[in-house]
């Protein structure tokens, strides 16, 4: 699995709540789901959105102008003139041209790309609070914390894992992208990598993965590759008789512990 020339970590930490019903799944059945784009929505992460600054004319012109300067090194610039001013008038770009090509664009990520959001600890505050408490419509503490072996549990898996990063939404330029295959990957791997900055404490690591068809998000991973599972501080004593007689019973191998907190920090117990 490339990790964009980036140290890979050992373990990754997947956090949800055994309430849920899919995520509870990557304990139950040993499978990983990687979800669509479209869930993230809200948040602005993986939104496809093109640079405004192509519709001002005198931006294209230059573009075309620089274009043709390396295309015909031995024209002259009256003819470099030429053929820019050929170019904007045949490539006329409007923001309802825009609108339509962004949100073609963000219907094929959302079939096609799948996102395995993971923390880089199980100590990840954010992490706890908006994924491991409770689920959706539920009021009861369910939150879970999932220690993955990252190569054991994706060794084949077509993707690309990355810590992510935090600040401008990474904005799409047509004109740079479709003349160089490398601003391409260039933006492909900021894109799909960079969240609002307002998130930067989430110390997020992800994996994407290109799909084959909108069905297949489901990646089964071995047994092995779940080493331990960590359970919300706050976790009522039913619930988490519950959750450890079934992890008992389907990973039995696997550690079972609770986060507990400690003087000013957080330590994990096992039950």
């Amino acid at each position: 699995m490339n990790t964009l020339d980036q140290e890979a970590p050992e373990y990754i930490y997947k956090y949800g709540t055994w309430d849920d019903i899919l995520f509870r799944k990557l304990i139950t059945e040993q499978v990983a789901y990687f979800a669509s784009p479209q869930i993230y929505g809200e948040e602005a992460d993986i939104k496809h959105k093109i640079d405004r600054s192509i519709l001002e004319e005198d931006n294209r012109l230059q573009f075309y102008s620089n274009h043709y300067k390396k295309l015909c090194p031995l024209c002259s610039e009256d003819e470099i003139t030429r053929m820019a001013k050929n170019a904007l008038k045949n490539n006329i770009i409007t923001e309802d041209k825009l609108l339509e090509v962004e949100q073609r664009w963000q219907k094929i990520y959302n079939e096609l790309i799948g996102v395995f959001c993971t923390g880089l600890t199980p100590y990840e505050k954010i992490l706890w609070r908006d994924f491991g408490g409770k689920a959706k419509e539920m009021n009861i503490i369910s939150g879970i914390c999932i220690k993955i072996d990252r190569e054991q549990a994706f060794p084949e898996v077509f993707g690309t894992g990355k810590k992510t990063n935090y600040g401008s939404p990474i904005l799409f330029n047509p004109l740079l992208i479709y003349q160089s295959d490398t601003e391409a990957e260039k933006y492909a791997s900021e894109f799909l990598f960079t969240l609002p900055a307002d998130f930067c404490d989430e110390n997020e690591y992800r994996i994407v993965r290109l799909l084959k068809n909108n069905k297949d998000r489901e990646i089964p991973i071995p047994k092995e590759s779940i080493k331990q599972i960590i359970l919300n501080p706050k976790m009522g004593k039913e619930k988490m008789q519950e959750i450890k007689k079934c992890i008992q019973f389907i990973l039995p191998d696997t550690e079972i512990k609770q986060l507990k907190r400690s003087n000013q920090t957080y330590k994990l117990v096992t039950i």
